[in-house]
């Protein structure tokens, strides 16, 4: 250590110059850290999701669910997995050990899944993490006029927020497109007209059709017969579909708007919902307010359109950010003043403040070049760190003083003074670092959250090490000056302080302090073992937002689901304080659980700063209790992880069973007066139709046909699009129909092979002959509380 002390104060400009390239360097770094509320956690978990139209839950689990699942367990690094089925929609989150790389995993997860063998009208497969997938700005586009007209012009903000950079992708939801709905007759039905067959039909007559060659000028030239401009519903009624019908005769036609799969309402307005997603490694707070800068300027653009920020990361972070940093500062400032009322001398008190601003910018500097982030864990290490990397430079400072006070000469001083002292600083440190080094090197969560708050630390705590054997000699050395002998008589502090160590060092003071240290010791552990202390992963955070979920009817469609929802938005509007409320279906809005749930209504909404968030969501509890008791959600919305919160899952070989036992594990909870909510995901009970199909020698040929004739009639046709909007043409089935099993019964069926072999004609539409007696679909179709 000497040795090095002394190359420092032979060489002072060397250190000085070295010490202002890291200020220079560590102050350009901290300007390039990406700043966000809470670090990148990696979250052990890979949720895969997969819309596949036709099949109800317990299709979706049977043909694809459990395949998902069991391609899946093939792969290592597994804890457990989880599947979810619903109408439409599986859902298979798979829980992987800590330490995993999710990004390599969700590679090799789609590479295995890409072999299963998926049924027909499966969706892509949507494979991502958790609260990593989380948008940062939501928002809604609302206006009093025309929804179609405002989905148009929402797709053109999309367009300009998808060009920021480092936004990711950019969503919409909610709005409303335009169709002619080409609804199919019921005689048109019965004579084996399908909405597919139809739809083929439209789109022939609406191409050009060639007819041959003719002999023009010594050439050939094809000759085509235009069907004419086919833009609206009256063209389309008068579409000739064959030599004696044309398209009004089998079907009735209407300019409706399309209903999608998501609704989005905001301060009670229909309005579409907006969600923007960063890249990898984006700074959300750059990110965001790029994106509130685009919406401002459509909103000023568009007119009559109103903008609604519903939610937004960066005001918080940057709330966060500052509040740290002017912490962090105070902290400093009053360090700095406590030196100096024990100093009592300008100088030194500079001196040892140099080494606050360096270490810290040393602990910048390495999470520049580490890649980490500034966030509320990351500010409290520096904040930490700053009572502490002042105490290596106030040990050496105060020991080079002495030497100066003796009357020796400055380098003399500088060189004794900290050789004397330097063992102690080196252990002391080297010790604290030992503490919280092992918070980001342990495994798990907790080195996943506290991997940046340990190295800051670390690095700070080394760096001031660092600093008081190098810049501290020399600056004592150049800035401080020798004094006389130094006066004998004891200080205020000491005559304070003396007393009470000749007190403790005798028998009886020895004994008092032992015995007081252990009932301490014992009461403390007694205390926290009894339960005195709560326990909870991180602290309640909450801030002026709610959020819920109300349980809709399985198999709801957008517009029922927007009318059960109209009593919760009621409800919501109704709420002194509220600042705005958006009411969703459909995963249209703010996603605050990893698992989206595409099914039920959600609601978020922000409140006003006096607002008792906590009672406004107890009284919330109570109204959807009554108004949603198939199950009904409230709660504060919390900064960074959710807390106070658990979740089991309740396994058994029998679907009934499993829920029976949740509806009492949930019925025995709710009686607890220190567990605000509890709810199961149960699925509700949908009523379906169930084909039986007459027993006999030819069941099951009857049975395909069967399937493959009501397929065929339930399913929409495509039809294309007509006019210069590109408005779609869909073909379906009669209304009645889909409501009736005994109009069910009646869909014909195509021959069997033996009677088309005989010479039966099958119409292009598969079905009966048309005026023939093929026969009906078959058995009774009698409603059933079918899969959950």
């Amino acid at each position: 250590m000497t040795a090095i002390v002394s190359w420092c104060l032979r060489r002072r400009s060397v250190v000085v110059l070295a010490t202002l390239i890291i200020l220079g360097a560590g102050a350009f770094g901290a300007t390039q850290l990406r700043q966000q509320f809470f670090p990148d956690v990696d979250f052990p978990f890979v949720i895969t999701n997969l819309d596949v139209s036709g099949l109800d839950a317990e299709g979706v689990d049977e043909q694809v669910a459990q395949p998902l699942e069991a391609a899946a367990s093939n792969l290592e690094d597994i804890e457990t997995t989880q599947t979810l089925s619903s109408e439409g929609r599986g859902t298979l989150v798979t829980e992987l050990a800590y330490g995993t790389d999710t990004k390599q995993f969700e590679e090799d997860l789609a590479r295995e899944l890409g072999s299963v063998q998926l049924p027909e009208g499966a969706g892509e497969l949507d494979i991502g993490g958790g609260f990593d997938e989380q948008a940062v700005l939501n928002a809604a586009i609302s206006t009093d006029g025309d929804l179609v007209g405002l989905t148009e012009q929402a797709e053109d903000v999309q367009d300009d927020l998808e060009e920021i950079e480092g936004v990711g992708r950019v969503e919409l939801e909610g709005g409303e497109d335009e169709e002619y709905a080409v609804e199919l007759k019921e005689k048109a039905v019965r004579r084996g007209e399908t909405p597919a067959s139809l739809a083929i039909k439209i789109q022939s007559a609406l191409r050009e059709a060639p007819v041959g060659l003719v002999e023009r000028e010594g050439s050939r030239t094809p000759l085509l017969v235009d069907p004419g401009t086919v833009d609206g519903r009256k063209e389309l009624e008068k579409l000739p579909i064959s030599d004696r019908r044309e398209l009004e005769d089998v079907a009735t036609i209407r300019r409706q708007a399309a209903e999608g799969t998501g609704v989005a309402r905001v301060n009670g307005k229909p309005s579409i919902a907006l969600s923007v997603f960063t890249e990898d490694d984006a700074n959300q707070v750059q990110v965001v307010d790029a994106s509130q800068a685009v919406l401002a300027g459509a909103e000023r653009s568009l007119g009559d359109v109103e903008v609604t920020t519903i939610f937004e990361s960066a005001s918080d972070v940057k709330a966060s950010v500052n509040g740290l940093l002017l912490e962090g500062v105070l902290g400093a400032l009053f360090a700095v003043v406590v030196i100096f009322l024990f100093l009592r001398s300008v100088r030194p008190t500079l001196v040892a403040a140099v080494s606050i601003p360096t270490s810290i910018v040393f602990g910048l500097l390495a999470a520049w070049v580490l890649g980490l982030t500034l966030n509320i864990i990351t500010l409290a290490g520096l904040t930490i760190a700053i009572g502490r990397v002042i105490d290596d430079a106030i040990v050496v400072l105060e020991n080079v003083y002495k030497h100066l006070e003796r009357g020796e000469p400055r380098m003399q001083a500088a060189l004794q003074g900290t050789t004397e002292v330097a063992n102690a600083i080196v252990s002391s440190t080297l010790a604290t670092t030992a503490v919280f080094l092992p918070l980001g090197l342990v495994g798990g969560l907790i080195s996943e959250i506290f991997f940046s708050f340990s190295i800051i630390v670390v690095v700070a705590l080394l760096a001031s090490l660092l600093v008081s054997v190098t810049v501290i000699p020399v600056l004592g050395a150049t800035f401080m000056e020798p004094r006389g002998r130094p006066k004998e008589e004891a200080g205020a502090l000491a005559r304070i302080v003396t007393p009470i160590t000749h007190f403790g060092i005798r028998p009886f003071g020895r004994v008092v302090v032992i015995a007081a240290a252990f009932a301490a010791l014992i009461g403390t552990i007694s205390v926290v073992a009894g339960g005195g202390i709560p326990v909870q992963f991180l602290p309640d955070s909450g801030t002026q937002q709610a959020f819920g979920t109300a349980d809709l009817p399985a198999g709801v469609g957008a517009g029922r689901a927007e009318r059960l929802l109209r009593p919760l938005e009621k409800r919501l509007n109704g709420i002194d304080g509220i600042e705005n409320v958006q009411v969703t279906f459909g995963g249209a809005g703010v996603q605050t659980d990893e698992v989206e749930d595409t099914e039920n209504g959600a609601f978020f909404a922000n409140f006003e700063e006096g607002v008792d968030v906590n009672r406004v969501t107890a009284d919330l509890r109570r109204f959807g209790e009554r108004e949603y008791p198939d199950g009904f959600t409230a709660d504060r919305l919390e900064q960074g992880p959710p807390a106070g919160q658990f979740e089991a899952t309740v396994v058994g070989d029998d679907q009934e069973d499993a829920e029976r036992a949740a509806a009492r594990v949930t019925k025995l909870l709710d009686k607890r007066r220190d567990i605000a909510q509890v709810d199961n995901d149960a699925a509700n009970e949908q009523t379906q139709f169930v084909l039986e199909v007459d027993g006999n020698e030819r069941g099951t040929e009857d049975q395909q046909r069967a399937t493959e004739a009501l397929a065929a009639i339930v399913a929409p046709g495509d039809a294309g699009t007509i006019g210069d909007d590109d408005i779609p043409v869909v073909v379906r089935p009669p209304s009645d129909l889909l409501e009736d099993a005994d109009a069910l019964e009646d869909v014909p069926l195509a021959p069997r092979a033996s009677e088309a072999a005989g010479g039966g004609a099958v119409p292009p539409g598969g079905g009966a002959p048309p005026g023939g007696g093929a026969p009906p679909a078959g058995g009774a179709v009698p409603p059933a509380g079918g899969a959950p």
